[in-house]
């Protein structure tokens, strides 16, 4: 298939092209005006030679044409586009390129709306509007006459525009279609810049509107670079003018160059030491945050180097009274000949006042000295000593994102970011030094201090404190000696210590510093330009890791204690978690705001044999983990480990093979593969390094259509759920490659090649959770997907099974379908023999199901729109499926049946078959019946029924659709019966009262799913009788349709208000099994039947256009579209996986209707 976004296949095209194009394209739209039926076609128009040469559908017909013929020229469309719409739309930084041929995209096939056609109800409508914004827009205006639309121009406002094509240079911008009928207008699905076209029709909305799918694209600010001297709060910054280098203007002159910090000493408080350091480069301010309510007397001297002693220490002075001032200015108004006098000299106190020292709040008296804020100032290494950074380790590392103790508001008195200016530094025979803060702006925790190379020698330890608090906090830290490196990071990467409170253990030495402080030689980050580094080039979403170790990355799973998503949101996860190898506990840190997080592991654990268990425990009281233990790699490398299949908290015993598919060990980035998981959140790693490699791509498709990108994963009233996103290209590649890998496992687990099969060429597909049997449900299920995904050889390999296994015969019923369930104990037949009544048992399990007979008969239709040779196989398959549609009931309604032996009169066999007989009520199982697949089924037929009359197509077509809408006619009779929410139905019933009886919850549920794929394949058609404004009797401001598919989206979108979730989690995520009809829900545990069965059928109505009156959000389907992928990865059963897989199918958009897919 081809690929809209390969950007190797696209060239550059000047703007004013794709302007004619567009306004050529609209000419043509507005000259036709005879509807869908055209006599002898002008082969210069391609609408119309298209028309007369594609047998279609006719309200398929516009979204055809864009595909075929308009799509080869959008390829053209990319970053050479110069639109008046391209060039006011703002790229997204995430994927330019991508972004930049949405928009052309977008903009064409707003162009291409006025080409689609009307409904045949002929009903007069409200108005509808696709405009552009800027330039005067020309307006066509549309008449509708008995389903037939005309399109007449009116003058450009503002120009003199006669007709469509009289905009020369582009002047009328985007045409606005002002549209008059109810039908045959265009819906455009957008999200930002990227739009889908539809045919549509919107109950008594109006039409031609857009509807925007957008989300918030949630871009983040990078870090400041310049510094703001911005202090922790309860702190004062004291800053200090220097008057020690002979650089000083008046100079004491006590030191060639500029003193490297200014100690600020507490004479009163153990002689604690404080730093004020140099404020921006060639600036002769110094400052630094101090809490002044705690200190006494105070002297200040000059720092020449790190282990140097300061020197010359000034007279005493006190800054107590200034605690409440924010700023405190400390320098000299006298000259050079009177500092060092008023400087003096311990303990005599300093000189302050005019022309002596001066000490001020006021910042206006010393505005004409300071120096304007900008880039820390540049320290060069000085030689023979090693550089070593530090990271603030008391920080709460959920403000901060980086490993912190959490413990400064109980140990330090103080709330970070910002950060204090300077920490005190002992080291062996060096007792007094100080490490200063690198970058002051509320963002870079990292300080710095040179030692001596010859003080930093083996055996020598390291203590790093906070002034005058917490002295123990990480003391006794071995120097990696001897040093292989001129430069080292030292980080704390333990836990929080303030979460356990509940064990009376908070900030009390849990976890102890200094053996989960760890020396790097490169920034394990944050870091930055000036921060952590003079050129650090920190990938936050892969930080450094210490000398033998290496990097595991684990992707989090959990939005509860049993609810797990494959989608978790960054304000619910948390910082930190835990990986466990074998015994040893690893620490484990999120990746910027994405779900991965990384666990520096040991080189030592790698071995044979080692298991690992991961484990949320800032869950209090009870950690969630995955419980079991799954193999740990065996050699020491980069891997990352992602959530595969199954509940990873549960081994479900009857799929054996769950256990070892539970978790994937990658050597590469997985998310990336297939698309970006990335663009589905907030994940905040726009900074981080592109992965995966390159050589790591995944390859999509089978032998068919699979990936739709020829259909651009639109439905006529409905689109992929990718449309939700802000880069919907992205994700759709993305879900495509979920589709893939979701259908890749559930052959693997269920279709059966070998095992109780008729043949080498014949497969099934196996109820494993059932003894290994096989029902025409399942085998039906298989061959609608395979087909659909285009997996030829499987479907060749499931259609010769079903041939094997065929009911009874014409002589008594419907000459043919499938058996309902095989088990082995049946002899394979041969190929295409139904089973004869008069020389075998035929009924019980070889009766037909209807549920099964639809499904084989979609994958059928599938199949022969693909590959020609399937083409009789469906013919017949249908015509043999009308044996079970009840047309003789009430010669009203067209009643699909339970089967091919349901309900039938069999009093003139053997003279003729069983039929039907009139007012005889039959039994029906709503959820067996997919209205939009009858439709298909009348369209295929009245296509390739050969040979036949067209009345005869026509008749059959007729069928198809009546029995269609004979299921909206139940829908409404359902809404009279107690004990049935409006918006489910049950399992069984009657022609009369189709919900009257219920037995199993594992089947009503479907019905949700079937009336999905109608909506989004026919909601445009306003001819049918369920489409019709008010044709609901119950609802009557709607159609049938609109109400039925309201309802579902309403009731779902407020289930978790009866039915809560965990915090932050889905509000899906609480539908489980013991959903009754009535609405009703008892006990629904997440962790028990939370399945496809029940969450991909409901998330099916938000597909269709219908929005509940305005209430479903963009952000409501979005979180459709991701609980049921997580849903999908959780099933572990015959039942659940199948159906997973064939929702998923429809709600990324790779399930249209097989008769509206373009030929390649």
């Amino acid at each position: 298939m081809g690929n809209l976004d390969e950007p190797a296949r696209l060239q550059p095209v000047d703007g004013a092209a794709i302007d004619r194009a567009a306004r050529l394209l609209r000419g043509w739209a507005c000259r036709s005006s005879v509807g869908w039926q055209h006599p002898a076609p002008d082969r210069s128009d391609p609408l119309a030679l298209l028309r007369s040469t594609i047998r279609l559908p006719p309200m398929q017909y516009t979204s055809v044409w864009i595909q075929r013929w308009a799509r080869p020229r959008l390829r053209r469309c990319a970053l050479g586009g110069s639109t008046s719409r391209a060039r006011s739309l703002r790229a997204r930084s995430r994927n330019l390129q991508s972004a930049l041929r949405a928009r052309c995209f977008g903009a064409l096939l707003l162009a291409l709306s006025a080409a689609a056609g009307c409904a045949a109800d002929g009903e007069r409508g409200s108005r509808g509007r696709l405009s552009g914004a800027g330039s005067p827009t020309h307006t066509a205006s549309a008449a509708c006459d008995g389903g037939h639309c005309s399109l007449v121009t009116q003058p450009c406002s503002g120009t003199s525009c006669a007709s469509t094509s009289d905009c020369p240079t582009g002047e009328c911008g985007v045409s606005t279609l002002i549209d008059r009928c109810d039908g045959g207008t265009s819906v455009t699905v957008k999200n930002g810049d990227a739009a889908v076209i539809l045919e549509s029709v919107i109950g008594g909305d109006p039409c031609g509107r857009i509807v925007d799918w957008a989300g918030d694209a949630g871009v983040r600010d990078g870090p400041k670079t310049t510094e703001d001297y911005t202090c922790p709060v309860g702190m004062t910054r004291v800053h200090i003018r220097d008057v020690w280098s002979r650089a000083a203007v008046p100079t004491l002159a006590t030191s060639e160059t500029r003193p490297l910090a200014v100690i600020v000493t507490d004479t009163s408080n153990a002689w604690l030491k404080h730093a004020a350091r140099r404020d921006t480069s060639d600036c002769d301010w110094y400052s630094m945050c101090i809490d002044l309510s705690n200190t006494g007397t105070l002297v200040m001297s000059p720092l020449a180097g790190a282990c140097q002693a300061p020197s010359a220490s000034s007279g005493t002075f006190n800054l107590s009274q200034y605690a409440s001032s924010a700023d405190v200015w400390i320098d000299y108004t006298g000259d050079s000949s009177t500092i060092r006098t008023d400087y003096s000299n311990y303990p005599n106190a300093l000189a302050t006042g005019p022309r002596h020292f001066r000490v001020t709040t006021a910042q206006a008296e010393v505005m004409d000295t300071l120096c304007p804020a900008g880039t820390a100032p540049t320290v060069m290494q000085p030689p023979d000593t090693i550089r070593l950074r530090f990271r603030y380790m008391w920080n709460d590392p959920a403000a901060t994102g980086f490993a912190g103790t959490a413990c400064e508001k109980q140990n330090l008195g103080i709330t970070t970011p910002p950060y204090p200016t300077s920490l005190q530094v002992s080291i062996s025979g060096c007792d007094n030094a100080v490490a200063l803060l690198e970058v002051q702006n509320a963002d870079c925790p990292w300080y710095v201090i040179d030692v001596p190379a010859n003080q930093w020698v083996t055996g020598a330890t390291i203590r790093i404190t906070y002034p005058g608090k917490d002295a123990s906090a990480l003391a006794g830290v071995a120097l990696p000696a001897p040093a292989t490196a001129k430069e080292y990071w030292l980080a704390y990467s333990g836990p929080p210590q303030d979460t356990s409170s509940a064990e009376a253990q908070a900030c009390s030495g849990r976890y102890n510093p200094a053996t989960l402080s760890y020396f790097y030689t490169e920034n394990p980050g944050p870091g930055y330009q000036g921060c952590g580094g003079a050129t650090a080039k920190h990938d936050p979403c892969n930080p450094a890791v210490p000398p033998g170790f290496s990097p595991v990355h684990f992707r989090y799973l959990w939005a509860g204690q049993k609810t797990f998503t494959y989608f978790p949101k960054p304000e619910f996860m948390p910082t930190w978690m835990v990986l466990r190898v074998d015994s040893h506990e690893i620490i484990c840190f999120r990746e910027a705001d994405r779900p991965w997080f990384q666990c520096p592991v040991r080189n030592e654990y790698f071995k044979p044999g080692a298991k690992w268990i991961a484990a949320d425990t800032t869950r209090p009281p009870t950690e969630w983990n995955t419980v079991d233990a799954h193999p740990f790699p065996a050699t020491p490398g980069e891997y990352w480990i992602r959530w595969t299949y199954g509940k990873p908290d549960f081994n479900d015993a009857q799929a054996p093979w769950e256990a070892d598919e539970k978790f994937t060990t990658y050597t590469y980035y997985p998310d990336g593969i297939g698309g970006d998981l990335s663009a589905t959140g907030n994940w905040g790693d726009q900074v981080c390094a592109p992965k995966p490699p390159a050589d790591t791509s995944m390859k999509l498709g089978f032998d068919g259509w699979f990936p739709y990108d020829e259909t651009h994963y639109a439905y006529p009233f409905g689109a992929s759920l990718a449309l939700t996103y802000p880069s919907p290209d992205i994700v759709q590649k993305l879900f495509n490659a979920i589709v893939q890998e979701r259908y890749l496992l559930w052959r693997k687990h269920y279709v059966e090649a070998a095992d109780r099969v008729c043949g080498p060429e014949t497969a099934r597909v196996a109820w494993r959770d059932s003894d290994s049997r096989t029902v025409s449900e399942g085998q039906g299920y298989g061959m609608a997907i395979s087909a659909a995904i285009g997996d030829k050889k499987t479907f060749d390999k499931l259609w010769n099974f079903t041939r094997h296994f065929l009911s009874q015969s014409s002589k008594k019923y419907c000459g043919g379908l499938m058996g309902w369930m095989w088990d082995g104990s049946i002899h394979c037949r041969p190929l295409d023999s139904p089973c004869d009544i008069e020389v075998e048992s035929c009924s019980g399990n070889q009766d037909s199901a209807f549920d099964g007979d639809v499904d084989i008969a979609i994958g059928l239709v599938y199949a022969a729109m693909q590959w020609p040779q399937y083409r009789a196989a469906a013919v017949s398959w249908l015509l043999k499926m009308e044996c079970e549609i009840n047309t003789a009931y009430d010669g009203q309604w067209y009643y699909p049946s339970n089967g091919d032996t349901a309900n039938k009169d069999c009093s003139g066999y053997p003279g003729s078959p069983c039929k039907y007989a009139h007012s005889s009520v039959g039994p029906v199982l709503l959820s067996y019946y997919p209205p939009g697949y009858f439709r298909v089924f009348g369209d295929f037929l009245k296509m390739h029924l050969e040979p036949a009359s067209e009345d005869e197509r026509e008749r059959h077509r007729e069928l198809w659709y009546k029995t269609a809408s004979t299921v909206y006619e139940m829908y409404e009779r359902c809404y009279d019966q107690p004990g049935v929410h409006p918006a489910l139905t049950t399992d069984s019933g009657n022609y009369a009262a189709p919900c009257a009886g219920h037995i199993d919850n594992y089947n009503w549920g479907r019905y949700l799913w079937r009336v999905g794929v109608d909506a989004a394949w026919f909601g445009n058609r306003r001819d049918l009788a369920e489409n019709a404004a008010g044709s609901s009797r119950h609802y009557p401001r709607k159609s049938a349709m609109q109400a039925k598919i309201d309802l579902i989206q309403n009731y779902f979108a407020n289930f978790h208000r009866n039915n809560p979730v965990a915090t932050n989690a889905n509000r899906f995520s609480s539908i489980c099994q013991n959903l009754m009809p009535d609405g009703a829900v008892t006990h629904c545990d997440p962790g028990v039947g939370h399945n496809s069965y029940f969450v991909n059928t409901a998330m099916s109505a938000y597909v269709s256009i219908f929005d509940d009156e305005g209430r479903t959000t963009a952000d409501l389907r979005r979180e459709a579209i991701e609980e049921a992928i997580s849903t999908t990865i959780e099933n572990t059963r015959y039942y659940q996986e199948s159906i997973g897989v064939y929702t998923l199918l429809f709600l990324t958009g790779n399930f249209p209707n097989p008769l509206a897919v373009p030929s390649k």
